[in-house]
């Protein structure tokens, strides 16, 4: 399976909500066709969660 980076282009949840023992944050995110995506993603920790803002890079 291929993994691209995705950037955070704007964060959608005010702040990190926990779900099933896990921290989630809502975001749209862009990838190198810079075409806009709506995705949630899941962290251990609060302290991980609150570290994702604009630009934040992750695989998709």
């Amino acid at each position: 399976m291929n993994l691209i980076d995705g950037f955070v282009k704007s964060v959608i949840s005010k702040k990190p909500y926990k779900k099933y023992g896990q921290w989630w944050v809502s975001v749209n995110f862009t990838t190198e066709g810079n075409r806009v995506y709506s995705t949630v993603l899941m962290f251990e920790s609060f302290e991980d969660a609150l570290k994702v803002k604009e630009g934040y890079k992750f695989l998709c």
